[in-house]
Formats: C-alpha cells, structure tokens, sequence
C-alpha cells in the first residue's frame, strides 16, 4: 500500500508540475502599427518600451484580448488587434551602423554582392522579416537589419509632448469621453485616440466626423492644438 501510495503522489506531483509549466508559443508576429509593449497584460501596467510598424516580435503566451510576447530581450504585453503575421513593408532614409554585407536575398544563404561600411547612407525599400532591401551602386541588394538605423526625424510635437504624455493623453481624453452624459455621447462616438509615430500626429478617430461633432469634441474633451481629428466608418477596438 506505501508503495502505491508513494507512486500515486509521484504521479500527481508529476502532473502539477506540467500543469503550472508555459505553453509553448513559437510564432513571429508584427506590429501592424506602432504601440506600446508593457510590464502586463493592460493599459494600466508601466510601458516598457514602443514598437514601430514592422518590428518583429516573438510569441509566448496569450491573455484574453493581449498577448506576451519578447522584444529584443524584453518580455512584456501587447495588444493583439495590432500584431500581424503579415510582414510590414518599412521605408526610409537610412545608414549603416557597421560594416555590413550585401546579398541578392533575405538571408545568409543567398550570394554575397559585396559590403558597405559604417555611416554609409541608404534608401530602404522594404523590410523582409530581418532583411532590409535597398538599391546600391545599381543593384538591389539586401542587409540585416540589425545594422541598419533610419535617420531621426524631429517631431513636430511640442517639446513636452513625450512618449509618455501622449499615451496618458490617449487614456484621459477617453476617460473624459466615457463620462460624459449618454445624451451627449451619443452624438459625437469617440473610438480611439493615440499618436501615430510613423505620422508623426496625434488623432482621436471619430465616426463619421463633421463639422458639429468637430465642434463638440473640442467643447467637451479637448481643442489642444495638436490633436488631429480623423473621420472614420466604424469603432475598431481599443488602440494602446
């Protein structure tokens, strides 16, 4: 009997520890759009850092509406409305961070066409997965892209304007929104509110914007100069 006894919890515990272990998730996604990767699965949870259209993220886990996932060495949450298993096409003024090689395919396995040196600037056509395209001295070729940096554009955003701020600001003006009267809500619908790093603008989607929605929103939520309104057919869901 001790020894059934002994082999049953063996078992059990055996069984425990396979239930408390992760899934494995081995999926590559994209960031459709850019967003923001956090410490949890949650808009209330810190930002950790922000991902650009086309970054490449690995899958670990799903929870609910939001997925975990690892980012350059970071773990953290992101919300799946915005990862894709499409890779995104990405161009751009560019240069080279290091001495690079060129080869006539996305990967180590096609020809080598030669190399380029740090600081050597590009036009990139397309991200392939790690792989950026671009033409040089007549050819198209292609480089990894973890030696390639685009140029830094200023933002037209004003100064205090961080990262930071725009996300909280994003929240608070749908917070200000969702307490509002219901009469009121109903004539202007608010869907999201977010800056768009690629354009460089901060929009607030509303459905079926004119000119009268145009004039309540200012009155109720916000007339900061800077907020671009954006006419929409439909309310997709919550972008963070």
């Amino acid at each position: 009997m001790k020894r059934i006894r002994h082999l049953s919890l063996a078992i059990a515990i055996i069984m425990l520890v396979f239930a408390c272990m992760p899934v494995a998730m081995a999926a590559s996604l994209y960031a459709s759009e850019p967003l923001s990767l956090r410490e949890g699965p949650g808009t209330k949870y810190k930002i950790i850092t922000e991902l650009r259209t086309g970054d490449k993220v690995e899958v670990v886990d799903n929870y609910g509406k939001w997925t975990k996932v690892v980012f350059e060495g970071m773990t953290g949450y992101v919300y799946d409305q915005y990862l894709t298993a499409e890779k995104i096409i990405i161009k751009g003024q560019a240069a080279a961070t290091a001495k690079i090689n060129l080869r006539s395919g996305p990967g180590t396995q096609y020809k080598k066409l030669g190399s380029i040196k740090k600081g050597t600037s590009i036009d990139v056509l397309s991200l392939d997965g790690d792989w950026a395209s671009f033409f040089y001295a007549g050819k198209l070729v292609y480089a990894h892209s973890d030696y390639i940096a685009y140029d830094e554009v200023r933002s037209s955003m004003p100064d205090y304007a961080t990262q930071e701020y725009l996300n909280d600001l994003g929240l608070n003006i749908l917070d200000k929104y969702g307490a509002l009267p219901k009469r009121l809500k109903s004539q202007f619908n608010v869907c999201a509110a977010y800056y768009d790093m690629n354009a460089d603008k901060f929009y607030v989607d509303i459905v079926d914007l004119d000119a009268t929605k145009e004039k309540l929103f200012k009155k109720h939520i916000s007339d900061w100069e800077y907020i671009t309104l954006k006419s929409i057919d439909q309310a997709p869901g919550p972008r963070v």
